[in-house]
């Protein structure tokens, strides 16, 4: 995870050179591809795991050297000072992976961190807030499109619940007239024989039921007066009345009417 720059360096007491801060000693740390923050937070794990002396004598920041890219590798140097050496301001001027990297300790660091934090919180508002309104978007129009498909699938439901509704009622009156019909006799002679109920019937008539069965009808008629005028058909009078003022009424097929004027 580490590479080191300056194997040859360290705190240990060297020959004199003409540097006028403190010794620095700096290092490479490369990390996994993953986020910002994450690179960020392991090579600061890795900067504190590799330490050359206990933290409590060591003065250090991290620097990421590289902008960061999705799925690369992220690029950190870390910068490490003998806490006893940085307890005055001083800035060094280090090479680390090719480039000359200024860095401060002391109160310079303190605020050349807060702006990198400053600047890292900027960051990551920025990316949150992108992602917060990519995401209202998002939901807003995967909502819409679901109330315009289920608006859709309730209309389709509506219509064929209707055309349902319709073929049972259709179905419904096909068996009632077959019922009535019988197996033997067609439709046509139940139709006949309902249209000359209507148009033989007297205008005092009144019919409270009829039925037909293999060409041969009853009327259910309140009173005593035959209920048609026109006689071209047999009628004949059930002896004793269904009900208290109701007569069951038998009636011929057509042309079956005797000579003479229908009796009880």
């Amino acid at each position: 995870m580490t590479e080191a720059l300056r194997t040859d360096i360290g705190f240990e007491p060297g020959p004199a050179s003409n540097q006028d801060h403190p010794k620095v000693l700096s290092r490479v740390i490369v990390t996994p591809p993953g986020s910002p923050w994450a690179q960020a937070r392991l090579a600061r794990m890795d900067a504190r795991h590799a330490a050359p002396l206990p933290l409590s004598d060591l003065v250090y920041q991290v620097r990421r050297l590289s902008s960061w890219r999705p799925a690369s590798e992220g690029r950190f140097a870390v910068f490490y000072v003998r806490a006893r050496d940085a307890r005055s301001p001083f800035e060094a001027i280090e090479t680390v992976d090719g480039r000359a990297l200024k860095v401060a300790f002391g109160k310079a660091a303190t605020n050349t961190a807060s702006l990198q934090g400053l600047g890292l919180a900027v960051l990551l508002l920025a990316l949150t807030g992108g992602l917060l309104t990519t995401a209202a978007i998002v939901g807003a129009r995967a909502r819409a499109e679901s109330v315009d498909r289920l608006d859709a699938v309730e209309r389709l439901a509506h219509a064929k619940i209707a055309t349902a509704q319709t073929f049972r009622r259709g179905v419904t009156q096909a068996r009632q007239l077959k019922a009535a019909v019988g197996r033997a006799a067609p439709a046509s002679d139940v139709l006949n024989d309902l249209a000359w109920v209507a148009t033989a019937k007297t205008p005092e008539a009144r019919i409270v039921g009829l039925h037909w069965r293999d060409g041969v009808m009853a009327l259910e008629v309140r009173g005593d007066p035959p209920p048609f005028g026109v006689i071209d058909r047999r009628l004949q009078r059930s002896a004793q009345q269904l009900r208290p003022g109701v007569w069951l009424w038998g009636v011929g097929a057509a042309g079956s009417a005797p000579p003479g004027k229908p009796g009880p």
